[in-house]
């Protein structure tokens, strides 16, 4: 739901909505997981989690936020398994959903079938014969969400935001990221092994002759993707891919990807006069490959890439392998079950309709008007926050208010339902399904070029435990899902919902003012609104952020990349800091009550640690370090509450303590 939140006192807003004021005495943390060997002085995070990451239960899963994930779906399973009624009109998309659930459950269908769903494909990747033809098969699988080295995507412009464009951008690797292929360490050496052999075999499933040299063809091809791409890093600066280009000019601009071709297979003339290239150098390097590749290899990497999109839609021996190579991948143990799949299956495909279903059964007016009195209490902070800054000019503190105070936030669900009248599923027909519903959110996505931003549009299912911002419609977005444990407890004190909840969303807020968000205005707009010297007070700080989780060493050998998190960093901390001052707020004066032997304040940064419980593989780590701008989570919390001045207070940590920082070496940017 769209809400446009406007500064206004926040006043004591207590947290209880009853009129009793026991109704929220319940502590809200769970004791059962502290683990007492470690002190809260020395490790935190261990201390807070250490029995619960201990324990030995095969049915448990591997976070808290999988654990509330995994409660979603079990919900949405029973709704999709349940019979489908006859009349009303929402009940068109129940049908739907419910032909989506069981094509993915039909194995008996998809066995039988084995790679005959895909011949149309094949046989187009077939026909390539020429350069024009591998242009337009680079645009035929950009259209059809298959890894491509070629990606394309619809969203606001970034330099006016009133107007939508599309977007080209690297793609096209299939191992997790450019270090895959280009490092030199032991364990990617190892990986591109395995991952030729995997090559190999799934061609080899296909009846392809000559799998093993292809195999070894598609490495060596991918390995010169990954070269000319550019880095994650290099890929968070706004300005660097901004390159608005005419359609006209495009021939010029990255000679050889036989433009005409590609952008009339990708259905933009006469919808847009221009594109946006987010790496020119990048595209510049794909026009070469285009031209001396041979068209063998072409093919080869072509029908490796769609084989390898729909494998987890085919007979059991591709469903098997591809499984097999992402638990490599991965460190996990086992694969999910089916039926968690179908349903994650269906979310992606009808996000909306079957997040309706959710909210109609789970999100109570009571959860929505909770949420909303943490949001404005929030946002509060965050405003006193800015305006108290003492390295901030007063010029770029108005922007800074004016900013926020535009800032929407859409909770729940969107505002709007989505027509699905033109998508057309079948209940036996999953390789089916999953190409027209591709198909269906394309053609949706084309359709907006050339108008104006539409307002109520979302970018995340209401069924996600997540959120997120935006930074060129400068607006947040939080799903109904995530309204639930570990990040908010109905029956708990006030503290512990700060702690996860309120920190949740003061994150996300926080995101308006990281080093990428803060480029933005607050219209959304690509736009430096910042004097020199806030430039240089924000580059300080953020650097001393940079160099701290710079030096944690998730596994051995391997840290943090902190120039590639900063900006998740920033919110991390800085969403920390907002979500402890507007509890306080909260409390109006009061003096929050001691429960299960722990005060309002310790139980707030217990919370925060307590969300992000999780057990993960060193595979999975090593895949994070490299491709995800997240630190892990461990290192969510350690290096968050250690520049939190409270945090000393609360847990009575002093100089000798291993988590001690001195003052002066505590980052504080906002």
């Amino acid at each position: 739901m769209l809400r446009q939140l406007q500064l206004v006192p926040v006043v004591a807003l207590a947290f209880c909505i009853c009129a009793k004021p026991v109704c929220a005495q319940m502590s809200g943390i769970d004791t059962s997981a502290i683990d007492k060997t470690v002190r809260a002085q020395d490790d935190f995070y261990r201390h807070v989690n250490g029995r619960w990451l201990d324990r030995d239960d095969s049915a448990s899963s591997d976070s808290k936020s999988r654990d509330a994930q995994l409660r979603v779906y079990e919900e949405m399973r029973a709704v999709l398994e349940s019979p489908v009624p006859v009349t009303g009109s929402r009940n068109l998309d129940r049908r739907k959903l419910s032909d989506l659930y069981h094509s993915f459950m039909d194995e008996r269908t998809i066995e039988s079938a084995g790679i005959s769903p895909l011949r149309n494909e094949l046989q187009r990747i077939a026909q390539v014969r020429s350069t024009v033809d591998v242009a337009r098969m680079l645009a035929h699988l950009a259209r059809s969400g298959v890894s491509a080295p070629v990606a394309i995507s619809v969203h606001p412009d970034d330099r006016e935001s009133t107007k939508y464009m599309a977007d080209l951008e690297q793609s096209g690797l299939n191992l997790p990221g450019r270090d895959y292929y280009l490092s030199h360490e032991p364990r990617f050496s190892e990986i591109r092994a395995a991952y030729v052999a995997h090559v190999a075999r799934v061609l080899s499933l296909a009846d392809d002759s000559s799998a093993a040299a292809d195999a070894s063809t598609i490495l060596a091809f991918e390995t010169t993707l990954a070269a000319a791409q550019w880095t994650n890093v290099e890929n968070r600066d706004p300005v660097k891919t901004y390159n608005r280009i005419e359609l006209a000019a495009l021939e010029q601009f990255a000679p050889g990807l036989h433009w005409n071709r590609f952008v009339a297979e990708l259905g933009l003339i006469g919808r847009t006069p221009y594109v946006n290239i987010s790496e020119p150098t990048y595209f510049r390097a794909l026009g070469k490959l285009v031209q001396v590749t041979p068209v063998s290899v072409w093919r080869a990497y072509f029908r490796w890439s769609v084989i390898n999109y729909y494998s987890p839609f085919l007979s059991t021996p591709f469903a098997q392998e591809q499984a097999a190579f992402s638990r490599l991948l991965s460190g996990a143990a086992s694969s999910r079950p089916r039926w968690l799949r179908a349903v994650g299956y269906v979310d992606d495909r009808m996000d909306d309709a079957l997040g309706r279903v959710y909210v109609d059964q789970y999100f109570s007016a009571e959860t929505r008007a909770r949420a909303d009195t943490l949001i404005q209490n929030l946002v509060g902070a965050f405003s006193r926050r800015i305006q108290a800054l003492d390295w901030m000019s007063a010029d770029t503190k108005r922007e800074a208010q004016a900013k926020l105070a535009m800032l929407t936030i859409k909770l729940g669900q969107p505002g709007r339902a989505t027509d699905y009248a033109a998508l057309r599923t079948s209940p036996t027909e999953l390789v089916g399904n999953t190409i027209r519903a591709r198909s269906f959110k394309y053609d949706r996505d084309i359709e907006r070029l050339g108008k104006t931003i539409d307002k109520d549009e979302w970018s995340m299912s209401a069924l996600a435990v997540n959120g997120s911002y935006s930074a060129v419609r400068n607006e947040i977005i939080l799903p109904a899902a995530l309204i639930q444990p570990p990040y908010f407890q109905p029956k708990a004190d006030d503290a512990v919902n700060y702690g996860g909840l309120g920190w949740f969303i003061a994150h996300e807020l926080s995101h308006a003012f990281d080093n990428r968000g803060n480029q933005y205005d607050s219209r959304g707009n690509l736009r430096d609104w910042w004097t020199p010297n806030d430039h240089a007070q924000f580059a300080r700080r953020s650097a001393a952020l940079v160099a701290q989780y710079s030096q944690y060493e998730p596994v051995p050998g391997m840290h943090i990349n902190g120039e590639l998190t900063v900006g998740e960093n920033i919110a991390d901390n800085l969403g920390l800091a907002i979500a402890f001052d507007a509890y306080h707020r909260s409390l109006g004066g009061r003096t929050s009550p001691v429960l299960d032997g722990f005060t309002g304040d310790q139980r707030f940064y217990m919370s925060f640690a307590a969300i992000w419980a999780g057990r993960d593989t060193d595979a999975n780590l090593v895949r994070m370090i490299k491709t995800d701008t997240h630190s892990p989570g461990p290192f969510r919390v350690l290096g968050s509450v250690v520049n939190q001045d409270p945090f000393y207070a609360a847990f009575d940590i002093h100089e000798g303590d291993r988590m001690y920082v001195p003052p002066s070496k505590r980052v504080k940017i906002w």
